[in-house]
């Protein structure tokens, strides 16, 4: 994993700017949950900003609404809160209820629970929205005030929040295996991966156990069908068999000519079934996602230092390779599961075997490890000359007419 210099932005509340104004729906659309304004006169009651930040650990946020007019006599207005990128029960607590002014009443609040989540964010928001008013009408641009929640975690987790604050030298003297176990954490739980990845990792196992198959057929082969005297193997566990077709080895060989085809009918409609489950691409998703949201909210200090390629660069090709990071984890599963249905064939067959089982898979490892340091070394080395040259090239479209003023 690499420490994208996108997520060092600092969240300046301040220069934030406010969303749009919505326009006033008329009443037939109070269903959908937007604030209307009839046509009765009398107060505006309003909230007192477009927009309020609160970082979640301070536990709530407070919302201000004004009544502006007369301030006679009582009216009311109903609010309620609507889920955005902050999810209800999840981030802040739903609420609604009745805000009520008497006589000489201008001002009052409401308090709105925030959820402290230990799993990092990006900043997240809701709405508060102002509806059905008695004795007065709601503010034509804030009858909605948007509340933003600043998350104070870092990226990928807290674990090492000495290391990710103090720059990529501290970075780099995180073990990677350790970082990437909080990174894929991270990502388990975001929406919708979790249960994705326990059944890519379950019915990836089907390959393994026609693989199992296939090895048992070349046994049978050699042991049943094409023997003198049949003999009697073991296929799975719990189930011997010799002939399939007692006394009959063209009608077993028939038998077995079907068993090799109907797995291969399930496995190709788990591949194509893997298709619609696209793993990968909620994963980018997710971060593409939390990323520009990210960017979205940094002060003008940080937008401005980050250049367009570069957001480009993390949106388009950083986040694709971080999603296939994931993935590769996930089929690791698959290769584990290979490696010991070899293991487990040999030793069933040749019991005497045992030191070349041990041996191979160690040797395997070993050379992985030796092979990952200079392969990722490679593999950074390039990432930062092709983002030279996308920076480059972006500087030269962006500044031509400079260059070319100057004939150069």
């Amino acid at each position: 994993l690499e420490k994208s210099p996108l997520l060092e932005g600092a969240e300046d509340p301040k220069e934030a700017a406010p969303s749009p104004p919505a326009a006033v729906p008329p009443a037939d659309e109070i269903s959908d949950g937007e604030a209307y304004e009839p046509d009765s006169g009398g107060d505006v009651v309003q909230f007192a900003s477009p927009s309020y930040f609160v970082l979640e650990t301070e536990g709530s946020v407070t919302l201000h609404i004004m009544r502006r007019g007369l301030h006679e006599g009582y009216c009311s207005v109903k609010y309620h809160t609507v889920g955005a990128s902050a999810i209800p029960e999840k981030h802040f607590q739903s609420c609604s209820g009745l805000i009520e002014f008497d006589d000489d009443d201008t001002d009052t609040s409401i308090t709105i629970p925030i959820f402290e989540d230990e799993r990092w964010n990006p900043t997240l928001d809701f709405k508060v929205i102002l509806s059905e008013p008695r004795n007065c009408t709601v503010g034509l641009h804030l009858h909605t005030a948007r509340v933003k929640i600043i998350d104070d975690n870092v990226f990928p987790s807290d674990t090492y929040r000495g290391e990710v604050t103090g720059g990529m030298q501290h970075i780099a003297s995180v073990p990677g295996p350790a970082l990437m176990w909080e990174f894929i954490q991270l990502i388990y739980g975001a929406e919708g991966v979790a249960w994705r990845t326990v059944l890519t990792i379950v019915l990836d196992q089907l390959r393994n156990l026609y693989f199992y198959f296939q090895l048992q057929m070349t046994a049978y082969f050699a042991d049943v069908l094409f023997a003198k005297e049949p003999d009697t193997i073991t296929m799975f566990p719990g189930w011997s068999t010799g002939l399939l077709v007692p006394g009959d080895r063209e009608g077993s060989a028939r038998v077995l000519g079907i068993l090799y085809v109907l797995p291969m009918v399930v496995i190709s409609a788990w591949d194509s079934t893997q298709v619609l489950v696209d793993l990968e691409g909620r994963i980018r998703g997710f971060l593409s996602a939390c990323l520009f949201r990210k960017y979205l909210n940094y002060s003008a200090n940080s937008r401005e230092s980050v250049k367009s390629s570069d957001m480009e660069e993390a949106l388009l090709k950083k986040t694709t390779t971080t999603a296939e990071a994931y993935c590769q984890v996930v089929e690791l599963g698959r290769i584990l599961g290979h490696l010991l249905v070899i293991c487990a064939f040999t030793l069933h067959r040749n019991p005497s075997t045992m030191w070349i089982v041990i041996v191979m898979p160690t040797l395997m490892i070993v050379f992985s490890v030796l092979r990952a340091g200079p392969y990722m070394d490679a593999v950074h080395a390039q990432n930062k000359q092709e983002l030279k040259v996308r920076r480059f090239v972006c500087n030269a479209c962006e500044n031509y007419s400079i260059i070319a003023a100057y004939k150069q």
